[in-house]
């Protein structure tokens, strides 16, 4: 029988909200500070599942577009991406890429919130959110899994 053992690590909402946490979503019209970070993880085997929380907030008096860019443990995979832009929510599915982009552009042409979360190379993510009001909170939430490494 496997082990099996949970853990969660998280950032406050404290004092530390004010100055970040050194992440943030880069937009053309400056960085949204990551508010909040939570990460919650379970290993069962040589196997991992984490689910990684992050919060920003539009801080502009205008919708905008956000891109965040982020590292990927080796070999792990996204089994699911959140995306929670003040009350509304969706989940995202898989598709081609070029299929991706051009739903999300028509997405964003046509007014509405939309995400798109490709990877730039191994290793690297990005995300883009955009139609961002002004002052709403973007929750993203991502799931992924992965081996763990094996020495001796």
């Amino acid at each position: 029988m496997a082990n099996s053992d949970d853990f969660t690590v998280m950032g406050t909402d404290g004092a530390d909200a004010e100055i970040g946490f050194g992440g943030s979503l880069e937009t053309v019209r400056g960085e949204l500070p990551l508010r909040r970070l939570a990460v919650k993880g379970r290993i069962t085997g040589l196997l991992y599942r984490l689910t990684v929380t992050q919060i920003f907030v539009n801080a502009y008096a205008e919708l905008i577009e956000a891109t965040y860019i982020f590292p990927m443990p080796a070999r792990a995979g996204i089994t699911r991406f959140h995306l929670q832009v003040g009350e509304q929510s969706s989940e995202g599915i898989l598709e081609e890429r070029g299929k991706a982009r051009e739903t999300y552009d028509q997405a964003i042409q046509h007014g509405y919130r939309a995400a798109i979360l490709e990877e730039e190379r191994p290793e690297v993510f990005t995300i883009r959110v955009g139609n961002l009001p002004a002052g709403e909170t973007v929750t993203v939430e991502l799931e992924l899994a992965g081996p763990l490494a094996v020495s001796d």
